[in-house]
């Protein structure tokens, strides 16, 4: 689904949060999930959901392969730094960055208009910038079960 090159540009958001699960080890995991669109193709997604033994909120971003890995990728919520996510597993299609959100990052992304999430890629310093709609993801974050 991702794409192994992407042109380092302001990228696209679809404009929609939906509902994607996972099936396998006996039950479904689901997000509120989001793609960020090169020329009509996937190359960035978030999703948020309950993961883990303790169904903690975890935000879950799949990215290009050819990233900088040594780069932090900022994420901010109206301007507003939230976290710092930073990859932490590659494979032949993506790149996979995850961290168990706070209440209060939870909450800002629930009442916030727009989020943005910032990398580069490995042979190219210019960063490519994401900004992704926030209008609709508090309905489809609430409506996944804990």
């Amino acid at each position: 689904m991702l794409m192994g090159v992407v042109a380092p540009v302001a990228a696209q958001a679809a404009p929609v949060w939906a509902i994607e699960c996972e099936t396998g080890g006996g039950s479904d995991k689901c997000f509120a999930s989001h793609h960020v669109l090169n020329n009509g193709a996937s190359f960035l997604q978030i999703g948020v959901g309950y993961l883990g033994k303790n169904n903690e909120p975890i935000i879950v971003g799949r990215l290009p392969v050819d990233i900088a890995l040594q780069n932090p990728m900022p994420v901010d919520a109206d301007k507003q730094r939230l976290f710092n996510l930073v990859p932490v597993h590659c494979n032949a299609a993506a790149c996979f960055a995850s961290m168990v959100l706070t209440t209060k990052s939870l909450d800002l992304l629930k009442k916030s208009q727009t989020l943005t999430v910032a990398f580069s890629l490995f042979a190219d310093p210019r960063v490519i910038t994401a900004t992704i709609p926030l209008a609709d993801f508090r309905t489809a974050f609430e409506s996944l079960k804990k």
